[in-house]
């Protein structure tokens, strides 16, 4: 899961993309948990006669609280089962994509802490706003069918859903700009060959003897040919002799090599 070399072979992977689809999945759930919150608030005028009812019946606002909240709880538990339920029917198509093995570790501890804990952060997040605003209600004005929602909690919902618009422009974004590059990528011309073509970075000792590296694999059974470069194919770069630091002897000059990588403009 980290790109980490050693002996000039990797021992593993990029951790950063494993990152960047854990934001989009954040963000996705943030959206979801907006969406919830909107829709509780909105639907607060068929609830508000249940509400003014539970009240005269005795029930304090903190019992409301915790009922809306277990609402939200509920739902999110239900969800949690559903996205389950679909990504152990939709990881087969997926191991057959990417040609990993790759399975839930329900056996885990860390993984059914990871998850219960998703489960309950999204359930307080998701609830919370509503179970204060429905638990708010005037008995009088809620029986007396006067109930209108206040002005705060309708400004507060409007901005709710700009929010939840704005991570949603941003995400359909991202994705066309992923697309896009991708496309590039698979279209663009490099100049030369691909396929079968492997390049290796000769480290320590290997570069001062890159004249038998480059023999001993050419005898190699598989290899048509090798040779050795200053740089990449996909690297720009110059190497600038002569340089000396301001206040160093004459006699020690050094070399810099500056790169660039070659872009195209889409």
């Amino acid at each position: 899961m980290y790109s980490n070399f050693k002996d000039g072979k990797q021992n593993g992977g990029r951790i950063d993309y494993v990152k960047s689809f854990s934001i989009v999945a954040v963000v996705v759930l943030l959206i979801a948990c907006i969406n919830f919150m909107n829709m509780a608030t909105a639907q607060s005028l068929r609830r508000a006669k249940e509400i003014g009812i539970r009240k005269v019946n005795g029930a304090a606002r903190k019992m409301l609280i915790a009922q809306f909240l277990g609402e939200a709880f509920a739902f999110v538990f239900i969800g949690a089962l559903f996205a389950i339920l679909l990504v152990e029917l939709l990881l087969p198509v997926f191991r057959e994509l990417t040609g990993k093995e790759i399975f839930l570790p329900y056996t885990d501890p860390t993984f059914v802490t990871i998850l219960l804990s998703v489960v309950l952060a999204t359930g307080f997040i998701s609830g919370i706003y509503p179970a204060f605003f429905l638990s708010s209600f005037s008995i009088v004005k809620v029986l007396k069918g006067k109930f209108t929602q206040q002005a705060g909690s309708v400004s507060l919902r409007k901005v709710l859903v700009v929010v939840q618009f704005c991570f949603t422009i941003t995400l359909i974004f991202a994705t066309i700009v992923v697309y896009r590059q991708m496309g590039y990528i698979r279209e663009k011309n490099l100049g030369f060959d691909r396929e079968n073509l492997i390049i290796i970075q000769l480290e320590g000792d290997l570069g001062k003897k890159h004249e038998i590296v480059v023999a001993e694999s050419a005898k190699l059974p598989g290899i048509h040919s090798a040779t050795v470069s200053t740089s990449s194919p996909l690297v720009g770069g110059q190497l600038h002799g002569g340089c000396r630091v301001a206040g160093q002897a004459s006699d020690r000059q050094g070399f810099v090599h500056t790169k660039w990588p070659l872009v195209t403009t889409m």
